[in-house]
């Protein structure tokens, strides 16, 4: 201790500060490094749970009393890095009643002495549950909840629209995302095909905000609403607006030329039965066909059991009836046939009436233009709706509208590609102190040659040594002071 604190009495006020300074660092580089080298690198295991999986899969986490850490308001879970893989597949074949409802499992140990009551409703209950996986696996699908009404079936219960089995699909989507309508038709028969007595016009699919993607069911099957009529216009236009839009700016070049198609779809459905009757053919003239019938009045028949063509003299009578041949042909036209279609084009360039012409034979071949159903086209130039004066102004400033577009577009195309990827969760808590580790190093080397350069400095500064000439004035100011304050005593008795 005494060697501590002669050391310590040696350094002066720098040395001191740079003493305590080093090691206050070389502690938290200890701190960091033990941390650092006994830390556990905690890895994703599941991430996008509801709660309620989160709670099914923290519960067989500690059972099987597996570390784990929660991120993201419980919807991530962590688990060690070395255990990622063997901890998801073994969950995988665990059973678990995830994405919100049981499956089949719920089968597997069945009690004895059920009712045949608590067996429906079972069997309901699994095939909700499997209906919800199979739906919450699409990409698009954040949640979704399976509803199935299923009416009990008796003999003597009326079959009807009411005792039809029905169902209903709640969705939450994933932000930013949306079903297509092939998409919402590919639930609509997975859920008939699973569930009996089900079909897809009875199936009703909705979003998180309540908004109905199918369409009411009713009427004959297949004809549609208004809503959905309204859908598949938009679809025909914009199916063949693109393939005019390819046509033209493999022509005329990206931006200068405008196309636009407007299609009427015949909703009506008709159905159109022809009834024929075939005729009775024979290669001798006579009829031929199947005999339904046949009476003979008068003599009898000749003993080898023949029938005559013509009845012979005697007053004998013969009635034979012949079934001839019938034909019914019943044709269903399907609603949504394409009923007109209009064009419109108008191209940036002027065009003499020699190319109007075989631009017009282009547009009829890509459309599919038919002047007898009443198809109407119409190809402009800018010049001739503008006029000669205005056309090279107005195409200068399209040209210029339509290069600042592709450049925004552009730009939205590589925006996505300029963004870092996503790190997953818990690489930013390790980043963070991988940072503070080296920075904390770079630190303690600094303090450190700073402390040795003190340290250096110190040792080659020779010891003051007082002068006589100091001592010899100290010593007058010493005497002068003990004068002083022997006067003051003096005085003061």
């Amino acid at each position: 201790m005494n060697k501590v604190g002669e050391f310590w009495a040696a350094l002066g006020r720098p040395a001191r500060v740079g003493f305590v300074v080093g090691c206050i660092a070389i502690a938290a580089t200890a701190v960091t490094g033990v941390y650092w080298v006994t830390r556990t690198s905690y890895g994703v295991l599941f991430s996008g749970l509801s709660n309620r999986d989160s709670a099914a899969i923290v519960a067989a986490l500690e059972k099987d009393k597996i570390g784990y850490r929660l991120d993201g308001d419980g919807s991530t879970i962590l688990v060690p890095d070395e255990q990622v893989h063997k901890v998801r597949l073994k969950l995988a074949g665990a059973e678990l009643p995830l994405q919100g409802g049981v499956g089949f499992e719920l089968f597997n140990n069945n009690e004895v002495g059920m009712t045949d009551f608590a067996q429906k409703v079972n069997y309901q209950r699994a095939l909700q549950g499997e209906l919800t996986r199979t739906i919450g696996a699409l990409d698009e699908v954040q949640a979704t909840r399976v509803h199935l009404a299923l009416p009990e079936q008796g003999l003597f219960r009326r079959a009807g629209a009411a005792a039809r089995a029905k169902a209903s699909v709640t969705l939450t989507l994933k932000p930013g995302r949306h079903l297509s309508r092939e998409q919402t038709r590919g639930i609509q028969r997975l859920v008939a095909a699973s569930v009996p007595d089900v079909r897809p016009e009875d199936v009703t699919v909705l979003d998180q905000r309540g908004l109905a993607l199918t369409s009411e069911g009713g009427g004959t099957e297949g004809a549609p609403t208004g809503a959905s009529g309204f859908d598949g216009k938009r679809e025909v236009e914009e199916y063949l607006g693109r393939k005019l839009r390819d046509v033209l700016d493999e022509t005329f070049g990206a931006g200068l030329s405008i196309a636009r198609i407007d299609v009427v779809l015949n909703q009506d459905q008709t159905r159109v039965t022809t009834e024929s009757v075939l005729p009775a053919n024979s290669s001798q003239g006579h009829p031929a066909g199947v005999v339904v019938r046949q009476m003979e009045t008068g003599t009898p028949r000749d003993p080898s059991g023949a029938l005559s063509p013509e009845p012979p003299s005697g007053g004998r009578t013969r009635d034979v009836h012949y079934q001839v041949g019938r034909r019914v042909e019943q044709i269903v036209s399907v609603p949504g046939g394409i009923s007109r279609i209009n064009v419109a084009v108008v191209v940036k360039r002027p065009l003499d009436q020699r190319q109007t012409e075989r631009l017009k034979e282009i547009v009829a071949a890509s459309v599919g233009f038919n002047r007898m159903r009443g198809d109407t086209m119409a190809i402009h130039s800018i010049d001739q709706i503008l006029g000669a004066g205005e056309s090279g102004a107005q195409t200068g400033a399209s040209s210029s509208g339509d290069a600042h577009a592709v450049d925004a577009q552009d730009d939205a195309l590589l925006l996505p590609k300029l963004r870092p990827p996503a790190k997953p969760a818990g690489q930013d808590f390790d980043a963070t102190m991988r940072t503070a580790g080296t920075a904390t190093v770079v630190l303690l080397i600094a303090v450190m040659l700073a402390f040795a350069w003190m340290l250096r400095k110190r040792s080659k500064q020779p010891p003051p040594s007082p002068a006589v000439g100091n001592r010899e004035a100290l010593l007058r100011d010493v005497q002068g002071w003990l004068r002083e304050r022997a006067d003051g005593a003096a005085k003061r008795t």
